[in-house]
């Protein structure tokens, strides 16, 4: 039940802030839009996301709060497991955004180059 009221606020605020953090990193060109879809999925996938992870390594983690105070996550796996598993999901989705990112400016190179 938190994670889906901080989500709501997240998504409302967020989109405003990222879309102002755009305009000012495209120096000058034209910002990409967000659209409000995207931010409301992003931020519900984030508190979501967040909520599961914490039960694994918290005791007194709710994640079904308020139908139960129960917490059949805790214990699963180690905490260390987890912090490993987040420090390899950042690398391999660092590892796809610059994979995407440059395969996607070779296609527009090669678009360039054509005309």
């Amino acid at each position: 039940m938190g994670a889906s009221v901080v989500a709501l606020l997240a998504a409302v605020s967020g989109k405003y802030v990222v879309q102002w953090a755009l305009t000012v990193l495209s120096l000058g060109d034209k910002a990409p839009s967000v659209s409000w879809a995207v931010a409301f999925l992003s931020a519900f996938v984030g508190s979501y996301s967040h909520v599961a992870l914490d039960s694994l390594v918290y005791s007194d983690v709710a994640p079904f709060w308020p139908c139960s105070q129960a917490n059949p996550f805790f214990g699963l796996v180690s905490a260390s497991t987890v912090r490993q598993a987040c420090v390899l999901g950042g690398f391999i989705g660092l590892a796809l955004y610059l994979a995407v990112g440059f395969v996607l400016s070779r296609r527009e190179h090669r678009s360039e180059v054509q005309r």
